[in-house]
């Protein structure tokens, strides 16, 4: 996996959606998570580090990543999300075959329980001695 400076992930990233819209592979994934810029268990030792964003994406068998340091995750989501915006227009819809409709079946009613009966005023917590 390449680990690429920000812009270029983004520049890559756009390749990859036109690449799928004009017949290379037809799936672009992309994956974000936490990132703390260690590869192995934490040691023992409590070191301070600054937190940042893993950002994976995947299209066939090319992968690339960069790491977003937490300063500029702002920039770089508005960058990514206009990105996923432009790259959206080419969407396809799933086509239902008639044996999957039947197949859903539709979820079975829960019993229903009957209400529960009204205590007489008596037995609401005040003893009817007390009342007149």
């Amino acid at each position: 996996m390449t680990v690429l400076d920000n812009d270029v992930f983004i520049k890559e990233l756009g390749k990859f959606f036109f690449n799928s819209r004009t017949g290379g592979p037809k799936n672009v994934a992309v994956t974000m998570k936490r990132y703390d810029g260690r590869n192995k268990p934490k040691p023992d030792e409590t070191a301070v580090v600054e937190p940042s964003v893993l950002f994976r994406a995947v299209c066939g068998n090319k992968k690339i990543s960069t790491v977003v340091k937490a300063k500029e995750v702002n920039n770089f989501t508005i960058i990514y999300t206009s990105l996923m915006k432009e790259s959206m227009d080419n969407l396809e819809r799933r086509v239902v075959k008639k044996g999957e409709e039947e197949k859903k079946a539709p979820k079975k009613q829960q019993a229903k329980k009957p209400p529960a009966a009204k205590k007489p005023e008596s037995a609401k917590g005040t003893p009817t001695a007390l009342k007149k």
